[in-house]
């Protein structure tokens, strides 16, 4: 295992808007993904050829880091294509982790984050990750000891996940990414996933689950405005605070259906939530277990499911991460950029150090980046 090395456990890029026309097979190039733009100057994906309202305004929210939120949410001052150079090309990426003194970045995508709650079509969506997954192993090829790629499944159908989990395995591909709301709308203990985690466990491909933008979140029903989109900055904010939840609750379905039993070897990674929650979950869900437990099937404390064989990115501002790690084990835990999105901190990497000062040197460079190399067996 690579050792030593400082590593971005969740990076993003943002994808080219011509991807999907460059990179899908040509029987579905006439339903690509892209970018249009409305007579209010206001961007917006069309998916499946359909608008997704949702996505209205994404620049700020997709580029926005370092800018002055409250000014380039005003339409038509910040688009998609606004932000750094870091975030569309693969050199100018390197030379920002060089400055950044960053040796690795694992990326996920943004539209990727995105573009789910808009599609129908099994063999289209299977279809659009596909294009993804081959275009980010193109751009990591520009350094791939330094670029990680994290391949993208989408789980509105598990076979066709399945299908394109042992591709993206052979083709080189370090791990996979969920949205943690699945299309699907199965709960995560559902049997019909054993196959999935099988294949995973197999090709020891290990699963994150990420936030992802969708329209039904938790709380939803509590906006003010019936329709709003990404240029009503108060959405954003209200939707930040919820949507933890989601990771949460897949979490939770893990052990609701006993699956770290079945799939010891499974490798779990929860992203872009942070990880001030995980405490109190665990003291939680142990001491249900220790009354409840048996209606599960689980064999030992989620704590010990957790110490085993999961890990947990937080935000580098976070302020109880140093605790988190000697309650837990500093093995567990990752630092994440979350760069290019508006969220995101242009000195991410020396918050981070800040945080996690108290612990012995061996316990943060496990944080820094030994954890991260294990997680994706990096050598």
């Amino acid at each position: 295992m690579l050792r030593g090395k400082i590593i971005d456990a969740d990076g993003h890029i943002l994808e080219p808007v011509d991807l999907w026309q460059n990179y899908l097979e040509a029987k579905f190039k006439d339903r690509a993904i892209r970018m249009d733009t409305g007579d209010d100057g206001v961007e917006y994906l069309v998916v499946e050829n359909k608008p997704l309202p949702i996505t209205r305004g994404i620049g700020p929210t997709a580029a926005g880091i370092g800018q002055p939120l409250r000014a380039i949410f005003e339409p038509g001052r910040f688009g998609y294509r606004d932000g750094p150079a870091g975030a569309y090309d693969a050199q100018a990426r390197l030379q920002r982790m060089d400055a950044d003194g960053i040796d690795i970045s694992v990326l996920f995508p943004t539209l990727g984050l995105i573009w789910e709650p808009g599609i129908t079509d099994v063999e289209l969506s299977s279809a659009y990750c596909r294009a993804y997954n081959n275009w980010i192993l193109d751009f990591c090829s520009a350094d791939p000891n330094r670029l990680i790629p994290v391949a993208h499944l989408v789980l509105l159908d598990i076979d066709a996940a399945i299908t394109e989990a042992k591709r993206v395995a052979k083709l080189g591909h370090k791990g996979v990414f969920v949205c943690a709301a699945p299309a699907n709308k199965r709960a995560f203990w559902d049997r019909a996933y054993d196959p999935l985690w099988a294949v995973l466990q197999e090709y020891d491909l290990s699963i994150g689950f990420h936030t992802a933008v969708h329209e039904d979140f938790l709380g939803h029903q509590w906006i003010a405005q019936e329709n709003t989109d990404f240029m009503d900055a108060s959405f954003v904010y209200f939707q930040c605070l919820p949507l933890v939840a989601d990771v949460q609750a897949a979490f939770a379905a893990l052990f609701q259906g006993a699956v770290f039993d079945r799939f010891p070897s499974l490798k779990v990674n929860l992203l872009e939530v942070g990880a001030g929650w995980i405490p109190h979950a665990l003291d939680r869900w142990d001491s249900k277990y220790k009354k409840i437990g048996y209606k599960t099937g689980l064999k030992h404390l989620p704590s010990e499911y957790f110490a085993r064989q999961c890990w947990i990115s937080f935000d580098p501002d976070e302020t109880t991460v140093a605790y988190m790690a000697q309650r837990y084990g500093a093995e567990r835990f990752v630092w994440a950029s979350d760069f290019p999105h508006w969220d995101g901190s242009l000195d991410a990497l020396g918050e981070t150090k800040e945080a996690i000062a108290s612990l012995a040197p061996e316990a943060q460079q496990c944080v820094l980046g030994d954890n991260v190399a294990r997680l994706y067996n990096l050598t």
